[in-house]
């Protein structure tokens, strides 16, 4: 009997470690979940304090050095893109130049290759 006795506690010990596991798997998932809510109503508090802000509305002096942050970050961007833009420009024009002196190396040979037929 004790044997039986022995395995219904490690049955039930392994049952209970079982439930706390999934508990706290439970649990851990809660927390996630709140997280990502804590992060959309940090979300939702920048974008009423940047409509504000985009009114012209005074703001605290955090709040309005946040926002002026955010305007230098967009104007960095804006200007990142122009580059961008001026690289993809000037590689076109160089494709679009390889392609014509390749044109004409082409009719320069047919040319050639006209003139000593004749």
């Amino acid at each position: 009997m004790a044997f039986f006795d022995k395995l219904t506690e490690v049955a039930k010990n392994v049952t209970d470690r079982a439930a706390d596991g999934l508990e706290t798997n439970r649990l851990t998932g809660d927390i996630a979940l709140e997280k990502g809510n804590i992060q959309c109503y940090q979300r939702e508090l920048g974008e009423y304090y940047w409509a504000k802000f985009a009114l012209g509305e005074k703001l605290e002096e955090e709040a309005m050095l946040i926002c002026d942050k955010i305007v230098v970050a967009q104007e960095r961007i804006k200007n990142l893109e122009a580059q961008i833009e001026q690289i993809k420009a000037e590689r076109e024009a160089e494709k679009a130049e390889r392609k014509a002196e390749k044109a004409a190396a082409e009719a320069a040979a047919k040319a050639e290759a006209a003139a000593q037929a004749m």
